[in-house]
């Protein structure tokens, strides 16, 4: 079995306990399309809990009735010719070795059952909070509040802010995080963990990287697997952590809040870069056409909750390009 992360983990048992909610019932069902080997892990589980369930609901086992049956399966197979003339000694040691594999097996079951029984009884330390149909604001128990954009959630226990103050993070979010110097606060994602103490920060996170961009205050981007890699970034600066390499840079601009103000604004920017916001406000890939990244094309204007046909009509009008959608690309040339 693989190693599940908490979130899923906590969202698994509500299912097989049937208390599982339609958000948490979307985050498994996506978690499942991820790979075959999540959908063999969650029928794997499926299986364990309905074993355990079928031996903790057997009635009382009658031992005088159990061992009639078993010497009569063995003279029925040959193993017992007559009940005279068998050793008393060898039915003792067949029986001895017969009740040790049987206590064995009991013994394997029984852990099974009680483990998944005490995950069981762990369901409720967990919260869930997604957002689901539109940006979602959500304060902590610590008085931290995150900002959710569309799509994203956060998982975090119950007892946060009592010995550790951790956030598990799927999408973009906004957090405002209050001070506690004796307790840091720590946002881990599937490759990343972010460790503050108290700032203001807005993390996104997608398939080809994780980007931290810090407002106010200073942060610790770490490798979630190996926290000896890391880098630290301070106020107007933002990091991108590929999976492989850490990439950091001064902000120059209010776009990477986009998705919270509803705004775009560009001064004299490169055409890449105005490339990278669109695609990352409107969760649509936008590429350059090979030739256009050997010129120096730049673009000034704002934008403010317009559709982005709207937008590319008027940067193609403003620098006299074109764009075209190659099946779910959209190319400037």
């Amino acid at each position: 079995m693989i190693v599940l992360s908490e979130t899923i983990r906590s969202i698994l048992i509500n299912k097989l306990s049937g208390s599982i909610t339609s958000e948490e019932e979307r985050t498994l069902k996506k978690w499942r399309l991820q790979s075959d080997a999540h959908d063999r892990e969650i029928n794997q589980y499926a299986a364990l809990w309905a074993a355990s369930g079928r031996v903790l609901l057997q009635p009382d086992f009658d031992m005088v009735s159990a061992w009639e049956q078993l010497d009569q399966c063995l003279r029925n197979n040959g193993l017992v010719v007559n009940a005279h003339i068998t050793s008393p000694l060898r039915m003792s040691a067949l029986r001895k070795y017969t009740r040790m594999a049987v206590a064995a097996m009991i013994a394997v079951i029984t852990l099974i059952a009680g483990w998944l029984i005490f995950s069981k009884n762990e369901k409720t330390i967990y919260k869930v909070v997604s957002a689901v149909d539109a940006n979602k604001y959500q304060r902590l128990p610590d008085n931290s509040m995150i900002l959710l954009r569309k799509g994203a959630s956060i998982t975090y226990k119950t007892t946060f802010g009592h010995s550790d103050r951790l956030v598990e993070l799927h999408g973009d979010a906004f957090f405002d995080v209050v001070q506690n110097p004796k307790l840091p606060f720590n946002v881990q994602t599937d490759r990343s963990l972010v460790k503050v103490l108290g700032t203001s920060f807005v993390i996104n996170t997608c398939v080809q990287h994780d980007r931290v961009a810090v407002v106010a205050g200073k942060v610790l981007l770490s490798v979630r697997d190996n926290p000896e890699a890391h880098c630290f970034i301070s106020a107007q600066e933002e990091a991108f952590y590929t999976g492989k390499t850490f990439e950091k840079i001064n902000i120059s601009d209010d776009n990477y809040l986009s998705w919270q103000t509803d705004a775009l604004t560009f001064s004299r920017a490169s055409l890449e870069k105005v490339v990278v916001d669109l695609s990352f406000y409107y969760s649509t890939t936008i590429k350059l056409d090979d030739i256009l990244k050997e010129r120096d094309i730049k673009v000034t204007g704002s934008f403010r909750k317009q559709s982005l046909q709207v937008v590319l009509d008027e940067i193609t009008a403003i620098t006299g390009l074109h764009y075209r959608s190659v099946k779910d690309t959209l190319v400037i040339y």
